[in-house]
């Protein structure tokens, strides 16, 4: 949710709706009822092919020099700052 709502408009009703949005698409999934149900096997297996997907369309960018490969103006997560 936090990478998205940078994308949206900074109108409550906007970022309302799209919290509501995605909370409606996963309502199907964290409502089944064990983790063999057919519906969960699915949106793993999508899972798994977007990563693939995103993953294939990354290397063909890179490989072809149109991604940047000095990201040093991103700034690292809060999970890779220390604990000091």
């Amino acid at each position: 949710m936090d990478a998205l709502l940078p994308l949206v408009p900074s109108h409550t009703l906007a970022r309302v709706l799209l919290t509501a949005t995605l909370a409606l698409a996963v309502l199907p999934l964290y409502a089944a009822r064990s983790l063999a149900a057919k519906r969960i096997i699915y949106a793993t297996w999508a899972s798994v092919f977007a990563y693939l997907t995103w993953l294939g369309v990354v290397s063909y960018a890179h490989v072809k020099g149109t991604l940047p490969s000095d990201l040093h103006w991103q700034r690292p997560g809060v999970l890779w700052q220390g604990i000091s």
